[in-house]
């Protein structure tokens, strides 16, 4: 169980420099704070912050623990990046940011992501969630490591 009063909303533009933190203190390959800008900027982007209203209720602002950005492909979506602060992992974070990116969906899709074969804890969490392999990107990431397209399908009620 989550020890957090956690919640998710919108990505502001304010956000973009704490995303950018996150983001380089836990992705394997890093984006520049251009890329984080662009993604921001996508008109089809889904993108989502959580964070806990009462880390300390002496700011006004709160803490940011996680970020996702992810777009519309037709009635497809591709998460593009979703990162979580490393004291946080292992808590419910990024499991709450996919379910709201799922749940948003009113039709069946599909989910697709791309991870390094090399980053086994997040492998291993999105096959906690149902996404599986459909194809392996040899040497895909400047490392050399292979990438895993992974494809999760999200069927809803008739």
């Amino acid at each position: 169980m989550y020890p957090m009063a956690l919640s998710l909303r919108q990505i502001s533009e304010l956000d973009l420099p704490e995303i950018q933190k996150i983001n380089d203190s836990v992705q394997q390959f890093p984006w520049s704070p251009l890329q984080i800008r662009q993604e921001y900027d996508q008109e089809c982007s889904f993108s989502k912050v959580a964070f806990d209203f009462q880390s300390d209720r002496l700011i006004s602002k709160p803490l940011i623990l996680g970020y996702c950005f992810a777009r519309n492909v037709g009635s497809d979506i591709e998460i593009t990046t979703i990162g979580v602060v490393s004291s946080q992992q292992r808590r419910g974070v990024g499991k709450a940011l996919l379910l709201d990116l799922v749940h948003s969906k009113s039709q069946n899709s599909e989910v697709f992501l791309e991870v390094s074969e090399k980053n086994r804890p997040a492998v291993e969490f999105y096959i906690s969630l149902g996404f599986a392999t459909m194809h392996v990107r040899k040497a895909y990431y400047p490392d050399g490591s292979d990438g895993l397209s992974m494809k999760l399908n999200i069927a809803k009620p008739q």
